[in-house]
């Protein structure tokens, strides 16, 4: 180097300040990734970490000691020693941009320093050398590092699939093969990972029960709509190396797909879910090695004179292209033809822009190198301006960057392959060092389960898990993991040994969830003692509620049957004896439960009266037998009490247990002393009669009384009529006046009677049918039809439908309703009487407490009439209430009792609503024992 350390010391003497300052001003307009780590440092610290670098960069190129410079730095970086900045931070973008802003910071201040074009143009080449050489070794150190970690991730890999206990292998859907199995698939099935691939298609029938291989076929034809994220679930039963068929479940999703998109393999773990009604978890892992990738990187330069249009290459950039060295110059035809088709544009595009605006350029493309193979490429170039400031020149250098970009690709695909593992696997899993308790491994089941931010997990180490362990768990799982590392320190060549552990740990919401732990060794450091474990978590939340759910009802249940007033027994049909009965045979027959178990298959005989024996089910005493498994039989029947006495019980079974051919093989029954229920029954029945005969005497009373006070007010209108016919001349006014008053009170006494009397026939009548309402109208109508048509009025209905009643009393009903309507009318108004009817559900009709029926009829009769107060809606269906005085309506105060009496009857309900001076509507609701029209 000639002119470069004297100017790495001008700018360290003279302008360090400013060249600080370019350099943080280039990384922030080309967005350097690494800015962002050291932006988050304080401010201060950024400020010493821009001092120290800088410093100690230019005092090397000062003292002429580039080489040594580079070398420490790259040591320092594999160490991971860099002052502020993790090794894993750093990217392939960071190691190009930092240079290139390096050096573009270093050519702002050239101008200045250079007193002649020659000693500039020295200087550039200088600058190129140092960032060619710069990236050469800084890009093979970052794939020395790469590399490592790849190693890393396979060896995780390998280690979690040992140690999964779930079947992990590869399909290929074009040829139905197994293309690879774990080891846990040659333990289970009995057969090496190379019998597998070897059965081909056939290994479905091998493997899987007949009667699942539908489903299995059906699941793989219809993978092809699954997306690449997608994990589907399948379960089917497996045959075991001993013959036996084990329920599984199958995890899997697309691992890759063919040039038409289609899926061509997939990956799949399966877990052992044999014992799922326990609702227990088990793991699935899976291994697939991550390839290695380790390429050297080469940098080529180019000079392109924009004048003649002729570009110098170095030798390596020939090799680049796959060309032999020459000392020629290149045509830009040329470099056209070895420039991807696909990208040619976008260079040109990027050129074209940088000759504009006089700045650098920076891309990655692709190009066709003359052996045919494609490679991709980083290409940098400076333009170069002459003393007028018009662009001459193009210098850069370009950089095949091929195998970085496919190790890069790799390391992604197999850190996305083995995170889709991990994320079909229903498990966390994590693997941390035994003696800082720092994380090398954490999975995203972490989150899904518990609901932690991974990156907070992480950095916490197993301190982390362990802090939200339940307090009353965590000493136990201690002791396991202890008991691990003292039984693996005592065997160092035993790597297999697992101990397991169940806890519970607190969810990120508060609550704690129960997890199944397997804990393995993971590695072990140089001196054979255990470095890192392996944990992989289940969660059995789900088995361990339902346990204790199984614990409780199991309790409940006993608790139900010790407190139940009810005999509870199980019946066993082969043996015919009872297998349980509850405590509560004893305060109802007298005999304990040990005495009734006791009498064995003798137990029918010995309870039972024999006049019941045909109605037990399944004994050997009765041909009953029991039809349906499901079917509930009741039936009544005596058992003897302990003293002798017979006791009436009400007796409900269903069958508990059948056998293979669907015979009952147990019976659950319950039986309810039912004695006292026999004697009200008894008691209840003489009652009814006593009553029915007590109406019986009650309406033949009110029928002769009725009779015998009608015949004496027949002779006093009789013969107060002919004492107003022949005397009538003879009479004074007055006595005219009483005399009338005498006929119309005998008459009003006689309607009356006839009233009341048909009030008390009302309930003995039960001569109900089907009958049409609307003929019932029109035969009421028929009969009103002279006043209908004295008073004008207009009767309209809907078209009432039938009902079940006494076509009698709704006569009486409808006659004594619309009489009421037409009655109450205000002078001049034409009577107007609408009758409509609908059906109402029984939730409308709960609040009037109605007996039981499909649905309710609801028959309104509304006119206009005079009204009344809303405070007298209730009192006009009571007897002799009247809210008008004679002279004003006539009437005797009872046809709307009447009406309620008859709706009464046919168990329906009877209301008014009325405005004074506008009308009054009466509602009618019957329990509707039709289903319902419409």
């Amino acid at each position: 180097m000639q002119q470069l350390p004297a100017f790495a010391r001008h700018l360290r003497d003279n302008f360090f300040d400013e060249f600080v300052a370019a350099q943080i001003k280039y990384a922030q307009v080309l967005q350097v990734p690494l800015l962002v780590v050291v932006q988050q440092l304080p401010e201060e610290k950024r400020a010493a970490f821009y001092q120290q670098t800088t410093h100690e960069y230019l005092t090397q190129l000062a003292d002429n000691k580039a080489a040594e410079q580079i070398e420490n730095n790259l040591r320092l970086w594999k160490e991971n020693m860099l002052p502020e900045i993790d090794k894993e931070a750093i990217t392939d973008s960071d190691i190009t941009l930092v240079n290139y802003l390096r050096k573009q910071a270093m050519l702002q201040f050239a101008p200045a320093y250079c007193s002649s074009t020659n000693q500039l143009l020295q200087l550039v080449q200088e600058l190129d050398f140092l960032s060619m050489k710069t990236e050469s070794a800084s890009f093979s150190s970052y794939l020395d590092i790469l590399g490592a970690k790849i190693e890393e991730q396979a060896y995780l890999t390998n280690k979690i699939t040992n140690t999964s206990p779930g079947i992990i292998y590869l399909f290929d859907l074009r040829r139905y093969s197994v293309l690879y199995a774990n080891k846990t698939a040659e333990t289970f099935f009995g057969f090496s990972n190379k019998d597998l691939i070897n059965m081909g298609s056939s290994v479905f029938e091998q493997i899987i029960h007949p009667d699942d291989l539908p489903a299995t076929f059906h699941f793989l034809r219809e993978i092809s709509s699954a997306q690449d994220s997608e994990v589907r679930i399948l379960e089917f039963r497996m045959r075991q190396h001993n013959g036996a068929f084990v329920w599984m479940r199958n995890y899997f999703s697309v691992f890759k797909r063919d040039a038409a998109g289609m899926p061509s393999e997939i990956i799949g773990n399966i877990l052992n879910i044999q014992a799922e009604k326990e609702a227990t978890y088990k793991l699935q892992e899976s291994e697939k090695r991550y390839r290695q990738a380790e390429a050297r990187t080469h940098i080529g330069h180019y000079d392109w004179d924009l004048a003649s249009g002729q570009v110098l290459w170095s030798e390596e950039l020939f090799r680049i292209y796959g060309l032999q060295p020459a000392n020629r110059p290149v045509l830009l035809l040329e470099i056209k033809e070895l420039t991807h088709p696909d990208d040619y544009h976008l260079v040109q595009a990027e050129i074209q822009k940088a000759l504009t605006n006089k700045a650098s350029f920076l891309n990655h493309h692709r190009i066709c190198a003359a052996d045919g193979s494609v490679k991709t490429v980083q290409a940098q170039g400076e333009v170069v301006t002459n003393a007028d400031g018009q662009p001459v020149k193009v210098a850069g250098t370009l950089q095949d960057v091929t195998s970085q970009h496919r190790v890069q690709q790799e390391l992604n695909e197999n850190q996305a392959f083995l995170r889709r593992i991990t994320d079909a696997t229903p498990a966390a899993i994590a693997a941390y060092n035994v003696h800082n308790g720092n994380n090398t491994f954490m999975s995203q089941g972490l989150y899904k389960l518990l609901g932690y931010d991974l990156q907070e997990a992480s950095k916490g180490g197993f301190a982390f898990i362990q802090q939200h362990i339940h307090p009353e768990d965590l000493e136990a799982v201690r002791e396991k993991i202890a008991s691990l590392l003292e039984e693996a320190n005592r065997n160092p060549d035993r790597n297999d040994i697992v101990v397991e552990a169940t806890y519970r740990i607190r969810h990120s919401n508060g609550n704690y969830q129960w997890f199944h732990t397997y804990v393995t060794v993971f590695d072990r450091n140089a001196e054979g003692a255990v470095e890192h474990v392996l944990h992989i978590m289940l969660d059995v939340t789900g088995q361990q509620e339902a346990s204790l759910k199984i614990e409780e009802q199991e309790q409940f249940i006993q608790n139900i049957a010790d407190a139940s007033p009810t005999i509870l027994y199980v019946y066993d049909v082969p043996g015919g004896h009872l297998a349980y009965v509850n405590r509560e045979v004893y305060f109802v027959l007298g005999h304990t439960p040990e005495e009734i178990i006791d009498m064995g298959a003798t137990v029918t005989g010995q309870l039972y009266h024999p006049e019941d024996y045909a109605l037990l089910p399944e004994r050997p005493q009765s041909e009953r037998h029991i039809q349906q498994s499901d079917l509930m039989i009741q039936y009544e029947c005596r058992l003897r009490h302990k003293s002798g006495e017979w006791i009436w019980f009400l007796v409900r079974e269903v069958v508990f247990r059948t056998d293979d051919e669907d015979r009952p093989v147990q019976i659950v029954g319950a039986a309810l002393d039912i004695s006292k229920r026999k004697d009200m029954e008894k008691t209840l029945l003489q009652n009814s009669f006593m009553l029915e005969q007590s109406n019986a005497s009650l309406e033949e009373f009110a029928y002769v009384a009725s009779h015998d006070l009608k015949e004496p007010l027949r002779k006093i209108s009789t013969f107060g009529d002919r004492l107003a016919a022949t005397q009538a001349e003879q009479l004074s006014p007055e006595g005219k006046m009483f005399l009338s008053k005498i006929i119309d009170a005998s008459q009003r006494m006689q309607t009356m009677i006839s009233d009341l009397l048909s009030i008390s026939m009302i309930s003995g009548n039960r001569s109900y049918e089907q009958y049409s309402l609307q003929k019932v109208l029109t035969d009421t109508l028929q009969t009103l039809e002279f006043k209908i048509e004295q008073k004008n009025a207009q009767v309209l209905s809907d078209g009432l439908p039938e009902a079940s009643i006494v076509v009698s009393q709704f006569r009486q009903l409808f006659q004594n309703l619309i009489s009421n309507s037409l009655k109450f009318v205000a002078d001049g108004v034409q009577p107007q009487i609408s009758i409509t009817h609908s059906y109402l559900a029984p939730e409308d009709v709960a609040a009037f407490q109605l007996a039981p029926a499909p649905s309710y009829l609801k028959i309104e009769l509304s006119d206009n009439g005079i009204g009344f107060e809303k405070e007298n809606a209730g009192k006009i269906f009571l007897l002799f209430q009247r809210l008008h005085g004679r002279s004003e309506y006539e009437g005797s105060g009872i046809g709307l009792a009447i009406c309620k009496k008859i709706i009464e009857h046919h168990g329906g309900v009877i209301y008014a609503q009325g405005e004074l001076g506008t009308g009054a509507v009466f509602t009618i609701i019957l329990p509707a024992h039709q289903p319902a029209a419409g």
